[in-house]
């Protein structure tokens, strides 16, 4: 009856407490949220979803790991001691360069990648200790074949095809049709499931991303988007043969998802590329960056698709912040010639775009950005194509110009400078308008 439901749930809640971060759930409490997890009653899936990302940290495995010289790596005899920000000679090994990505399993397998975006910003540590290379990560692989019982628990349910079907129609399920979004509980627990047991469960998702990545159906596109960015933000310490392999199936996938994007789906996708690639090495998701930059970006008739190309793009590209710069010019050479695009939807969101292309382009103390798109570049290119606003005003804008539209927004003290001619305070306006905070979508 409804009083028996009731306590149930109180006791499945009551369960997901007790977990702890210090102790491993014990097998039979581990099968209960597994069982959960194709429970016809939502309510009790939330509670699983919530519990299984708890227990698969508890039983993630500590990868090997191992201290770098930085210095060495960049061919110096020791870093640089003083503060300054941006990339530097004994940091720019880590910065995106296509021409200098492995190309071979035996190069990939010997990259230092480096994660985190803040690392070496400013400085490097005094001590640098970094993820193993993927010829040095035996833990990870010896933890593979010595699951523990809980481990096995997991295992045995997801290696069913009956059981991942039941789940993933229960994870495509709409809930509250127009107001459900891109669910980070769900991500958080599937970038659990591929994160500790790597690729083994992939082969039953596959049929069903493909098919879900198909539908037009928004609740079905969401589905597909949370379990691709899991897929890739989770395969970190994956071999390079299992990478391969996904990006093999996954890129004809992102293609056709690309180009068939809809109004109900655009920020399930546009939080998908962002979550895939956050955190992690650009070098590292070098292959979905450049397939992004594959795509064509602008195409005809077609604002909706060409705006929400470069919203995707754009979330992707600033996770990698000062360490893409050379992405970054060429997004810049791609939006140059969009800044007159007749579609006001894609016009804003080149300015929206161009905002993060400049963003590292700073004069603060003790900071390089020579390396990073400048502002004072973009303004010198576009300045010209402005000339024609000062052929509008009276005169062809000879004479005075106190009371013209440009010189109405500049400063009191621009007019009684004498600084009062509209060559010399279009550049002014132009500068503050660009440096704007960038709106929300």
């Amino acid at each position: 009856g409804k009083v028996r439901l009731r306590h149930l749930l109180l006791c499945t809640q009551l369960l997901k407490s007790l977990i702890r971060h210090d102790y491993n759930l014990p097998a039979g409490a581990v099968k209960v949220f597994v069982d959960d997890l194709v429970n016809e009653l939502h309510s009790f899936r939330q509670f699983a979803w919530q519990a299984m990302t708890a227990i698969l940290k508890q039983q993630k495995v500590r990868p090997d790991t191992l201290e770098i010289s930085p210095a060495e790596i960049a061919g110096l005899t020791e870093v640089s001691t003083t503060c300054l920000s941006g990339p530097r000679p004994d940091n720019e090994w880590l910065c995106y360069h296509k021409s200098k990505l492995p190309a071979s399993k035996e190069e990939w397998q010997q990259v230092i990648f480096v994660h985190k975006p803040h690392t070496s910003y400013y400085c490097w540590p005094k001590s640098v200790v970094v993820h193993a290379p993927e010829a040095k990560q035996h833990a990870l692989r010896k933890h593979l074949t010595e699951l523990s019982e809980e481990e096995l628990v997991i295992q045995e349910a997801l290696m069913s095809e009956a059981f991942i079907s039941k789940m993933i129609g229960f994870l495509s399920l709409e809930i509250q049709k127009g107001r459900d979004h891109f669910d980070q509980q769900k991500f958080d627990m599937l970038k659990g499931l591929f994160r500790n047991y790597c690729d083994q469960f992939v082969p039953l998702f596959r049929p069903h991303v493909e098919r879900l990545a198909g539908d037009s159906q928004e609740h079905c596109q969401r589905c597909a988007a949370e379990i691709i960015s899991a897929m890739i933000r989770s395969s970190r310490h994956w071999t390079y043969d299992q990478i391969e392999n996904m990006k093999e199936w996954l890129t004809p996938v992102l293609r056709k998802v690309v180009a068939s994007i809809t109004v109900e789906t655009y920020t399930d996708w546009a939080t998908c590329f962002n979550l895939a690639t956050a955190n992690r090495d650009p070098r590292f998701v070098a292959w979905l960056l450049e397939l992004l930059f594959s795509i064509q970006l602008i195409g005809e008739n077609d604002s909706f698709g060409d705006a929400t190309r470069l919203l995707i793009l754009d979330g992707a590209l600033c996770q990698g912040e000062w360490r893409v710069s050379e992405l970054l010019h060429r997004l810049e050479k791609l939006l140059m010639p969009q800044l007159d695009n007749p579609y006001q939807a894609v016009r804003d969101r080149v300015g929206n775009t161009l905002f993060e292309v400049f963003w590292y382009d700073s004069e603060l103390p003790s900071t390089n950005s020579s390396d990073t798109p400048l502002l004072k570049n973009f303004i010198s290119a576009v300045l010209p194509q402005l000339q024609c606003l000062l052929a509008a005003l009276p005169n062809g804008g000879a004479g005075s110009s106190r009371h013209s539209p440009i010189m109405a927004r500049a400063s009191p003290a621009d007019r009684d400078s004498g600084r009062n001619s509209p060559d010399a305070a279009l550049p002014r306006l132009l500068q503050t308008n660009l440096t704007l905070p960038a709106t929300p979508d």
